[in-house]
């Protein structure tokens, strides 16, 4: 049996095709009209006469839809068609296509429906105004029909091959589920619900994080686990949280100029204004041990002695040169090193 390559319109959207009477909303397409389409750029399976497989789309509504699917081994034809304004590349479509359906999971092939190319529009019919976007859409070839398995003198038979089709679609999509599971797992791939629901196996609050942090803290949480109450921890924590490292002393002078004990700690961070300070200091705290105290420094960008400078953290040298400038000696230049 061929290999099925999957055609995916999945995150490319705007690469693979327009969309019409849909608003950007959200890092997506959405359709909140009580019309709308999707016109395809033209699509090369990369042979002449081929037979194409299925045709799968994904939403996140159910809506009623009209597809209309051109496949031709004559590019310039569907070259033509492009440069046509879109109202007119839909009504071509909607009178010389190859496939016409209402089905969002349909075959490709038929009596004579053979070629390199394919060209397709989506509409979507949405009386009700919900807000629809499209989450995938699939283009399968080669044609793999399960009558493969069955004698010779059952195969070829292109009732048999689409009655075969409705079992050998749901056999497919269990597979194509089992085999992408790993990549579902992936902390840089899998989508919000799933990431959220993996951070509750592993015990986090995920309540506490958006989702670009999640992300972050989820790489190196087996890590912090080792780490979980040192030093090392807390510094490195601050750096998953805000994007910038922070720094614990445990020897020096606390926030009401008392000497710090055994069971207090400050946590310097240099402050920035796209730090959400409410958010940091709490993930902080959830992790303070059991009878330690942390306190956490906000540092501005104007250190002073007596004010959490250090020599090996928040203080500088300064490279001074000196001019004599009609007998004084002044300084000319004091830049920080």
């Amino acid at each position: 049996m061929e290999t099925v390559i999957d055609h995916y319109i999945c995150c490319d959207f705007d690469q693979q095709g327009e969309f019409y009477e849909f608003q950007w909303n959200k890092n997506q397409w959405s359709l909140s009209q009580k019309y709308g389409y999707y016109l395809t750029h033209i699509i090369d399976s990369g042979e002449s006469q081929r037979e194409w497989n299925r045709l799968k789309i994904k939403l996140n509504h159910h809506v009623a839809c009209r597809i209309h699917i051109l496949i031709t081994d004559n590019l310039k034809l569907l070259k033509d068609i492009d440069t046509k304004s879109s109202y007119e590349q839909r009504l071509y479509l909607s009178q010389h296509f190859s496939i016409k359906t209402k089905s969002l999971d349909t075959l490709l092939y038929g009596e004579n429906i053979k070629g390199r190319y394919l060209k397709c529009c989506i509409e979507f019919f949405n009386p009700e105004s919900l807000p629809i976007t499209i989450q995938e859409i699939h283009f399968n070839y080669p044609k793999v029909s399960f009558d493969e398995y069955l004698p010779v003198i059952y195969q070829d038979q292109l009732f048999l091959q689409k009655y075969l089709a409705i079992y050998q679609s749901l056999y497919m999509d269990i597979e194509n589920q089992i085999e992408e599971f790993k990549a579902s797992l992936d902390f840089d791939y899998a989508n919000e619900q799933t990431l959220r629901k993996i951070g509750t196996w592993l015990g986090i609050a995920v309540d506490d994080f958006d989702e670009k942090i999640l992300r972050r803290y989820m790489k190196v949480y087996h890590d912090f686990n080792k780490k979980m109450g040192t030093k090392v921890y807390f510094e490195e924590l601050i750096e998953v949280l805000c994007g910038i490292k922070g720094h614990v002393v445990e020897k020096g002078i606390g926030k009401e100029g008392e000497k710090l004990n055994s069971h207090t700690f400050l946590l310097l961070i240099p402050e920035d204004k796209d730090i959400d300070k409410e958010f940091v200091e709490k993930i902080v705290m959830k992790n303070v041990p059991f009878a330690m105290h942390c306190q956490i420094i906000w540092l501005n960008d104007r250190g002073c002695f007596d004010e959490y400078c250090y020599i090996d953290y928040n203080s500088r040298l300064m490279d001074i040169q000196l001019d004599d400038f009609q007998g004084y000696s002044c300084f000319d230049e004091a830049r920080m090193v």
